[in-house]
C-alpha cells in the first residue's frame, strides 16, 4: 500500500490531464463522424469518468483512495477493449490508434502492481474478444485484419513496458525509501551529537561553535564559582573495591549535576573528587550567587543526609568541604579535538583557596559572595583567614536562608517573600536589557 501511495503522489498528476484532454474533445467529433454508432459516444463517456474520477480522489486525498484509482484505471482498460471492439464493428479503424496508445499509455503510468495491470490487461483482452462475438465482427476487410494484428502487438508491448515500469517504479520507491532512511539516520546521529555537545558545553556556546568552528572567550563582569572537595576521600576509598569508590562518586556527582542543572547553573568539570560549577555564565544573570548559595545548601543537605545513613549501617564516609567566590572571570573553549568550557582568573582561584581553607560540611563564601546575598542569607564571620598564595582574605559560613525568608523558619527553604525578592531581581536585568 505504501509502494501505491507513493506513485499516486507522483503518476496520478501525470494522468488526468492525458484523460481529460484526449478523450472529452471527441465526444462531438464521434457524434458528427458516426452518428449512428452510439458505442463511441459510451466508450468516450466513460474514458472521461474514469479520468475525472481520479481527478477528484487526488484532489481529496491522495494517499487514501489508491484503491479508487487502481479501480478507475481498469475501468479505463474496459472501455479501451470495448472501443477497440466498436472501431472494428464498424469497418473504419481510423480511431484505433488513440484506444491503443491509451493502452501503452496506462501502462507507462498506472499506478499498480505488474500483476493487477497485467489482470487488467487480460480482462481488456477477453472484452474485445466478448465485443467481436456480440457485434459478430467477421474481419473480412484486408484494414480489420490489420488493426487485429496492431492491437495483438501493442497487448504484447504493453505487457512488456508494464513490466519494464513496474521494476523501474520499485526501484525509484525503494531507493526513496533509502535515501529517507539515511536521513532519518543522519538526523538521529545529529541529535545525538547535538544532545552530547550541550552535556559538554553551554547551548550558546555548542551553536556558535557549530556555526562557526570556533568560539572566541568573553570576559564576565560577574559571576560565581563554586568548588566542592571530599574530606577523608582517600582514607575511606583504601577500604573500597574501585568499582564501589567510582559507584559513590557517581551517585554524588550524579546529584550535583541534577541540583546545578535545578538552579540554572553550569558544571564546568570534576577532577578526581572535586567538582567545579559556575552561575552567571555564559548568559549574564543578576542572580547567580544567590543560586549557588541554594544549590550549596541542597548539596550540604543531600552530604549530611548520606552521612548519617553510612554512619547508621557502621561505615565511615567522607564529608563535603565547599567553598565560591564571586567576581569578574574571562570564560572560553578549550582543545580541538575534547572540547572543554572553562573560566580562568582571580575569581576561580579566589574560591578554589575558600574550598580549600574551609571546614567539613560547612559552605565557605567570600567578602564578595557575602555581600550579593546577606539580605537573603544568614551567613556567620569567620574573619580573616590566611589562604594559599592569597594572604589573609574574609571568610564567611553560609549557615541557611534567613529564618523570616524560610518556610516554617528553618532556613532550608524559601517562603514567598524569599521568591517574590528573587524574582524582582531576576527581572531586573531582563528590564535593563
Amino acid at each position: 500500500m505504501e509502494e501505491l501511495e507513493y506513485q499516486n503522489r507522483r503518476l496520478i498528476p501525470m494522468w488526468i490531464p492525458i484523460g481529460l484532454v484526449c478523450w472529452l474533445p471527441y465526444i462531438p467529433v464521434d457524434r458528427m463522424n458516426f452518428p449512428d454508432q452510439a458505442s463511441f459516444l459510451w466508450v468516450r463517456l466513460g474514458l472521461s469518468f474514469g479520468s475525472t474520477t481520479m481527478l477528484f480522489t487526488f484532489l481529496l486525498k491522495p494517499g487514501r483512495f489508491w484503491g479508487v484509482s487502481i479501480a478507475s484505471i481498469g475501468y479505463t482498460y474496459v472501455m479501451c477493449g470495448a472501443g477497440i471492439a466498436a472501431v472494428l464493428a464498424n469497418g473504419d479503424p481510423a480511431y484505433l490508434g488513440g484506444f491503443l496508445l491509451c493502452l501503452v499509455m496506462i501502462a507507462l503510468i498506472a499506478p499498480m502492481p505488474y500483476w493487477l495491470m497485467s489482470l487488467a490487461l487480460s480482462f481488456t483482452y477477453l472484452c474485445f474478444f466478448c465485443g467481436v462475438l456480440i457485434l459478430d465482427i467477421k474481419f473480412t476487410t484486408n484494414s480489420q485484419k490489420y488493426s487485429l494484428q496492431d492491437f495483438g502487438t501493442v497487448v504484447f508491448i504493453t505487457y512488456v513496458l508494464g513490466y519494464v515500469q513496474h521494476r523501474i517504479r520499485k526501484s525509484h520507491y525503494l531507493r526513496a525509501k533509502e535515501i529517507e532512511r539515511q536521513k532519518a539516520l543522519v538526523e538521529v546521529k545529529e541529535a545525538e551529537s547535538n544532545r552530547l555537545l550541550l552535556n559538554i558545553l553551554p547551548e550558546t556556546i555548542a551553536n556558535e561553535l557549530k556555526a562557526s568552528g570556533a568560539t572566541k572567550p568573553i570576559r564576565i563582569e560577574s559571576a560565581t564559582v563554586m568548588f566542592t572537595d571530599f574530606v577523608g576521600f582517600t582514607r575511606i576509598s583504601e577500604k573500597l573495591t574501585p568499582e564501589e569508590v567510582v559507584d559513590e562518586l557517581d551517585k554524588c556527582f550524579s546529584y550535583f549535576d541534577q541540583v546545578t542543572e535545578k538552579y540554572g547553573l553550569e558544571k564546568l568539570k570534576t577532577i578526581g573528587d572535586s567538582f567545579m560549577c559556575a552561575g552567571g555564565l555564559p548568559t549574564a544573570n543578576q542572580t547567580h550567587a544567590i543560586d549557588c548559595c541554594l544549590a550549596a545548601l541542597e548539596i550540604q543537605a543531600f552530604m549530611n543526609q548520606m552521612k548519617d545513613i553510612k554512619h547508621q549501617q557502621g561505615f565511615d564516609y567522607w564529608e563535603l568541604r565547599l567553598g565560591m567566590n564571586t567576581g569578574p572571570l574571562v570564560a572560553g573553549v578549550v582543545g580541538h579535538k575534547k572540547f572543554a568550557y572553562d573560566v580562568w582568573g582571580d575569581t576561580v582561584n579566589t574560591a578554589s583557596r575558600l574550598e580549600s581553607s574551609g571546614v567539613p560540611g560547612k559552605i565557605n563564601i567570600s567578602l564578595t559572595t557575602y555581600e550579593a546575598v546577606k539580605h537573603l542569607f544568614a551567613c556567620e564571620h569567620r574573619g580573616q583567614v590566611k589562604a594559599k598564595n592569597k594572604g589573609d582574605i574574609d571568610m564567611y559560613f553560609l549557615n541557611g536562608i534567613r529564618p523570616e525568608l524560610s518556610v516554617n523558619r528553618a532556613g532550608r527553604v524559601p517562603n514567598k517573600e524569599f521568591l517574590d525578592s528573587y524574582r524582582a531581581l531576576r527581572e531586573s536585568i531582563t528590564l535593563s536589557t
